[in-house]
């Protein structure tokens, strides 16, 4: 069956994934023209990646230093101002570097808790696979997980807060698994 986009009318949101590819960007803003077409999609990204492929600004994708104090602040800088706009899709590739979609656990970094707590609204996890079935190229699949309140975190530490966050894109990623190991669309 296809999966469904979660309803986010009237919420901020952050959508996290897995990373499996440098198609990702690519694919995300597909994804969201499909299915968020009145939404502005903005994500960090390596600022060496941004600087060897110019054309990932102009489609929303925001330069930060990976591994410094510098980049975290600018990262949780941008996920403030993206948690308070109802008309935006914050897309964070969770593992912070590419990733067989196999891997479990996904390995997601600190850094999405924390974005997540400078915002509000919901937080969903997204799955990304590029299985090879029929044709010469791969295909793009992709499955949403359930929506997550913000707010639900409660008093959960980053730590707490960032296994529910991994085990919720390790159940979607292992949902997408089977459906493209079933070659179902």
């Amino acid at each position: 069956g296809r999966a469904v986009p979660p309803d986010i009318a009237g919420e901020p949101v952050i959508f996290y994934t897995n990373h499996p590819g440098w198609w990702d960007p690519l694919v995300f803003l597909l994804l969201a023209e499909k299915c968020y077409p009145e939404r502005l999609n903005y994500g960090p990204i390596d600022a060496r990646a941004l600087g060897k492929y110019r054309f990932m600004e102009r489609i929303g994708f925001l330069g930060i230093e990976p591994h410094s104090r510098r980049g975290a602040a600018r990262f949780l800088r941008l996920a403030r101002a993206a948690g308070r706009r109802t008309d935006v899709i914050f897309w964070i590739t969770a593992q912070g570097k590419f990733a067989d979609p196999r891997i479990r656990p996904p390995g997601i970094r600190p850094g999405v808790a924390h974005a997540a707590a400078a915002g509000g609204g919901l937080i969903v996890p997204v799955a990304v696979e590029y299985p090879f079935w029929s044709e010469r190229l791969p295909e793009a699949v992709v499955a949403f997980g359930p929506a997550l309140r913000i707010a639900d975190a409660g008093d959960r530490n980053a730590k707490e807060w960032t296994d529910v966050l991994e085990a919720a894109l390790a159940a979607t990623q292992d949902r997408l698994a089977t459906a493209a190991m079933h070659r179902d669309p």
